[in-house]
């Protein structure tokens, strides 16, 4: 609730382009929710490193780009 929020926030304000906040917000949770799980079963796995790259992809996504 808290990140759909925020996403819808972001999308009013004019920082984020328009795109579900729903969708959004689940997608980012359920990678969130899987990297918890692969720490959990690979200690070895570099969860910084996931979320700094889930981090890029989601603001490359939401980025707005210029109109051509």
């Amino acid at each position: 609730m808290i990140l759909k929020n925020t996403l819808k926030d972001g999308i009013t304000a004019g920082v984020f382009r328009d795109v579900n906040p729903v969708d959004m917000a689940m997608f980012i949770s359920t990678f969130l929710d899987g990297v918890l799980f692969r720490t959990v079963m690979f200690p070895k796995f570099k969860y910084k490193h996931a979320i700094s790259c889930m981090r890029e992809f989601v603001f490359e996504h939401l980025e707005i780009k210029p109109a051509p």
